[in-house]
């Protein structure tokens, strides 16, 4: 009975130590995955400026957002640009509505890009750090370019500086400063998105040089910059024409031209400097290893162990062809196309500026 009764809580433990050692497993595996699922959601999130975390709070679409917004923006310049003086209906009231809606429709589509880039580099990063918070100078960015812009209009431009006493230039003022505002909201953003692309990049930590596909989005965000800006450009040439190149239409463009380019080569140069080192690191271990075997075949070859200093050739030969695959590998996380659609963005504005002076 003693054996029968030992033999029973044998058993009785062995159960009971498989399913706890089950249990433990099943929740190891449920807490790596809400980790991983914390991790993405944190990069998905990823950069979010006080407008966005204002409007995700009140529950204000995006889009809804944009919509009262223009709505508002019209109705404070629909008076003044009707004005006998001034005329402009369509290169104001309509020009400005338009350009903002892209503008902030654009920076939908980007940051849409931006979501999909952080959350290809999560699986790479084993040890996530959030980057430090840059809320404080989403203000300075904003105020920092939409005020001296603003400054710009009233002094360069007699219609205004000339109609002070009429209410109607006083909402255009108004109506200018949001404008330019919103410019220098769009400018912090992307220096922003930016930023976090290039620190999630430098945390990555898990390597596979053959595998070059979790960079791609990062190249689609870099295009979609320069598509955005292809767009923005292109809307301003048909509605502004000569008007472009005058005061402050041209500082605005310069800005955005040269945000553009920076941006997106940020985005490109830090990712293609992490892959770059991460080939340079695998080729240099490949070459420890050949070095090695070298120096072993040597010593085979003088001790006339022929038959081991064969094995060891044949080895040093696959791993010679192993480091060619390697060396071949891609570097840069963009194609031929990519650059193309850059060219494209100050290209394309050029050409029609050019056709709308000749008709």
């Amino acid at each position: 009975m003693t054996n029968i009764t030992k033999k029973h809580c044998n058993d009785t433990a062995s159960v009971i130590a498989a399913y706890s050692l089950r249990v433990i497993c099943v929740l190891e595996e449920h807490k790596s995955k809400m980790e991983k699922k914390m991790k993405t959601t944190l990069l998905e999130k990823l950069p979010i400026t006080w407008l966005e975390r204002t409007l995700s709070k009140t529950r204000i679409p995006w889009g809804v957002f944009i919509l009262m917004l223009c709505a508002f923006l019209f109705a404070i310049e629909i008076s003044y640009s009707l004005r006998a003086d001034v005329n402009g209906l369509l290169g104001i009231a309509v020009y400005d509505v338009v350009i903002e809606a892209y503008t902030l429709a654009a920076w939908a589509m980007i940051r849409s890009y931006l979501a999909q880039s952080l959350k290809s580099l999560g699986p790479l990063i084993e040890n996530f750090t959030e980057p430090p918070s840059a809320f404080h100078r989403e203000w300075q960015f904003t105020f920092g370019i939409g005020v001296p812009l603003t400054l710009m209009v009233v002094l360069t431009n007699p219609l205004v500086n000339n109609s002070l006493n009429d209410i109607t230039t006083w909402l255009y003022i108004l109506s200018q400063l949001i404008e330019n505002s919103i410019l220098g909201w769009i400018v912090f953003a992307l220096l922003a998105s930016a930023n976090q692309i290039t620190h999630f990049i430098s945390q990555a930590t898990i390597i596979n040089v053959f595998d070059s596909s979790p960079y791609r989005p990062v190249a689609s965000w870099c295009l979609s910059v320069a598509i955005s800006i292809m767009g923005a450009v292109t809307i301003a040439v048909l509605f502004l024409q000569e008007e472009l190149l005058n005061g402050v239409n041209m500082v605005t463009y310069i800005i955005v031209g040269f945000l553009g380019i920076f941006v997106f080569f940020a985005g490109m140069w830090s990712t293609h400097q992490h892959m770059l080192n991460n080939k340079e690191r695998e080729i240099n271990r490949i070459n420890i290893e050949l070095l090695a075997l070298h120096r072993e075949i040597i010593t085979k070859v003088s001790g006339r162990e022929l038959d081991s200093s064969r094995m060891l050739m044949e080895a040093s030969t696959g791993l010679e062809s192993h480091k060619q695959m390697v060396e071949k590998t891609e570097d840069w996380p963009y194609t031929i196309g990519s650059l193309g659609g850059l060219a494209t963005s100050v290209v394309v504005p050029v050409a029609i500026n050019f056709l709308a002076k000749i008709f």
